[in-house]
């Protein structure tokens, strides 16, 4: 068994008051946490993989092609694959989200 502490994960972005730190990576299954400060603005992104970005805590929106979702804490969002997604804080609190990249398998 591993653990990992949020603050021993690897930095893999930090920009527009967005910091992400990879929890997980095995087999192309990657999980990373997202911190996104008052204002902060993950951009809008194509994956190649299936992704789902759980809510878990403060408020914002999250972008997944032309549509836009308020969130709160306790809520999943589904992102298909090839259609850019990206999340902005839009409450007064920090937005934490853990958001989970995995390998679309072919039959």
């Amino acid at each position: 068994m591993k653990v990992r502490l949020l603050a021993e994960s690897p930095l893999v972005f930090e920009a527009h008051k967005v910091q992400g730190r990879e929890m997980y990576e095995k087999s192309g299954t990657t999980v990373v946490h997202l911190l996104l400060e008052q204002g902060g603005v993950l951009p809008s992104i194509p994956q190649p993989d299936d992704v789902f970005i759980y809510v878990i805590a403060g408020r914002g929106i999250i972008r997944v092609g032309d549509e836009s979702f308020d969130v709160e804490a306790d809520m999943l969002v589904k992102c298909p694959i090839d259609i850019p997604h990206g999340a902005e804080n839009t409450g007064k609190d920090v937005f934490r989200l853990l958001m989970v990249k995995s390998p679309t398998r072919t039959p």
